[in-house]
């Protein structure tokens, strides 16, 4: 089966398992069809064995493949199939405006825009794209097409280590979509559909903002930033080795950039003046990403910039205590944290859903993946009712 194939979204529907292959915890969700419903069936995550996952790709697929199995032997009767997904700097995710035309001539035109995008030969890369909006009387007329471009040394680990576990890959996604889908597409927060929110996924080791106005995909780019940059210049800053210097992290990180380094509450303020830097730097670029997006959708109706309603955070670094309030202050637009087992149409059962809701903000990708397929093939009566 050809990697192109993986990343084509299939006409087909299959009940598949999401599967996030994150660089410090491999998380794995099972959405299934009960009686016209979605439930949440199951969901799980075990540590990822060090140096297997690294930069977005899957170095040590063997390695990879013997925690997949065990979390698929924790769900019981599972799929055979699974949807995993692909995020990173090499990833290029673009939202071009073009001219309306042909299927045909869009190919063309698309393969034509990625060689302009992406520094490396295109023999070595999937390229695909969807039309997210026609405007045949905008003025001028036009059409908003997502263009994606995956190196295949992103999917072909992936795909390995599936296989490698004893799965069939139904389809490669990437991340953003992922997102889009837990976090929109099936909140009961209805409004979010109709805002523009910022989707921040702050990780270990790589971070991704994705801009969606209206339910639609309008920017995505990736953000260098992670919580394991922080664990390593406390560790610098206090001494102390990396397994104490999380600790400290999570304690301290309420003081930083808050004028509270000085506070009681702040243990360590030699970890917080360690972390600031960082977080500036995440601030800056947050704030540059916005303001491009600003920029580039004017609010025709009244001449000026558009705005972003709210930012949703979701990652494990997300759940660093004081970061979402920093973000709030320091750009200016409301923030929270993503509660994916509390804001969802999807039912979660009693021994699910309250004893993840505090780490809900960490299954977002694994979610959405394995909700995307029933979303996709139109097996969700809890949406056309919102």
């Amino acid at each position: 089966m050809s990697v192109r194939a993986l990343v084509a979204r299939w006409l087909r529907f299959e009940e598949a398992v999401g599967i996030d292959l994150g660089s410090r915890a491999i998380k794995v969700a099972l959405v299934e069809n009960v009686a016209g419903l979605l439930r949440l069936s199951h969901v799980a995550s075990a540590p990822t064995p060090p140096g297997s996952i690294e930069g977005g790709l899957v170095k040590q697929p063997a390695e990879v493949a013997g925690v997949i199995r065990t979390l698929m032997a924790s769900l019981g009767k599972a799929p055979t199939q699974a949807i995993t997904a692909v995020s990173g700097h090499n990833l290029v995710v673009r939202v071009l405006r073009m001219p309306l035309m042909r299927d045909h001539q869009l190919e063309q035109a698309v393969q034509m825009q990625a060689e302009e995008l992406v520094p490396f030969p295109l023999v070595d890369a999937i390229i695909e794209h969807t039309v997210l909006r026609r405007e045949p009387n905008g003025d001028p007329p036009g059409m908003d097409v997502a263009v994606v471009v995956v190196p295949h040394s992103m999917t072909e680990g992936r795909v390995a280590a599936l296989e490698l576990a004893g799965l069939e890959p139904l389809a490669v996604d990437i991340e953003p979509f992922a997102r889009m889908c837990s976090l929109l597409e099936v909140s009961t927060q209805t409004q979010l559909r109709e805002e523009a929110v910022a989707l921040i996924e702050l990780g270990a080791q790589s971070s991704e903002l994705t801009i969606v106005e209206h339910g639609r995909l309008a920017l995505t780019r990736a953000l260098t930033f992670g919580g394991d940059s922080l664990t390593k210049v406390v560790a610098a800053a206090t001494k102390l080795n990396e397994v104490e210097a999380e600790l400290v992290k999570q304690r301290d990180a309420i003081a930083i950039g808050l004028d509270q380094i000085e506070a009681p509450e702040c243990a360590s303020p030699a970890a917080s003046l360690a972390m600031a830097p960082l977080v500036d730097s995440l601030v800056r670029q947050i704030s540059h990403t916005v303001n491009s997006f600003r920029s580039q959708t004017p609010n025709a109706a009244r001449s000026e910039a558009a705005p972003l309603d709210r930012m949703l955070l979701s990652g494990g670094t997300a759940l660093l205590p004081g970061l979402a309030a920093l973000l709030e202050e320091r750009i200016g637009v409301p923030a929270e944290i993503a509660n994916l087992f509390r804001d969802t149409a999807v039912d979660c059962p009693s021994q699910v859903g309250p004893a993840l809701a505090a780490s809900g903000a960490l299954y977002s990708v694994a979610l959405g993946l394995t909700l995307r397929e029933h979303v996709r093939h139109g097996r969700h009566e809890w949406l056309v009712a919102a």
